[in-house]
């Protein structure tokens, strides 16, 4: 083996090793937390990245955050008068990057929400939204690239848009076919929706590219 191989083999090694150091000087701890508020909050925001994000009813009318957090990686929470925003904080080094992203039970958050809520606006992306039996009388808008999109009897939302890229839209929502103005745009992909319907007082838009979108309607005596 003539001596460039070999000069190239040892700086290889050199570059393994330390990427294999730098990458372990990139673990953190997580740790549980949780938020809430008895607050009468009306709107509620939240954009994040790399989590899933399950949405619930509060059991007792309050909200409560649950989520896990470091010292690289947690929650923004702010809320000012009735309005709630969530955001992602990051405080990394470019090391930090190198390697295996952090277990996926630390990048999970789930969000119980008053009846006050009238308002939901949720991004994320790779990985997916999970909507269970909400009642949101004004806007829920559920964004994710990379992940699924899951209802489960979504009720009341006078305007509903549902946004994923290469992944699914799936659900139930609770009322008539007949009380949305649809509009579904589908690019590779199958969906039970029309691609445009204009009757309805209500408002429902689906954007799935690269995926498929079923969404079916319950009759509220059937809820």
């Amino acid at each position: 083996m003539n001596k460039y191989i070999l000069n190239k083999l040892f700086s290889l090694g050199i570059l393994a090793s330390t990427l294999f150091g730098l990458t372990s000087c990139g673990d953190t701890e997580f740790n549980a937390q949780t938020y809430t508020s008895s607050s009468s909050l009306t709107s509620l925001t939240m954009t994040v990245e790399n989590r899933t994000v399950n949405i619930k009813k509060s059991m007792d009318d309050k909200l409560m955050i649950e989520y896990y957090d470091s010292d690289k990686e947690y929650l923004n929470i702010t809320e000012n008068d009735s309005i709630i925003d969530i955001s992602l904080g990051i405080d990394k080094q470019w090391y930090d990057f190198i390697g295996i992203q952090s277990d996926s039970q630390y990048r999970i958050i789930n969000l119980y929400l008053p009846s006050t809520i009238s308002s939901l606006q949720i991004s994320t992306t790779n990985e997916n939204i999970n909507a269970d039996n909400l009642t949101i009388s004004n806007y829920i808008m559920l964004n994710t690239i990379y992940g699924d999109i899951e209802l489960i009897d979504i009720y009341g939302s006078n305007k509903i848009e549902l946004t994923t890229k290469n992944e699914n839209i799936n659900g139930t929502i609770v009322g008539s076919y007949d009380d949305y103005s649809i509009k579904c745009d589908i690019k590779k992909g199958n969906t039970n929706l029309p691609s445009k319907k204009e009757n309805g007082e209500k408002i429902l838009h689906v954007n799935c590219n690269n995926g498929d979108a079923n969404i079916e309607m319950i009759p509220l005596e059937l809820k």
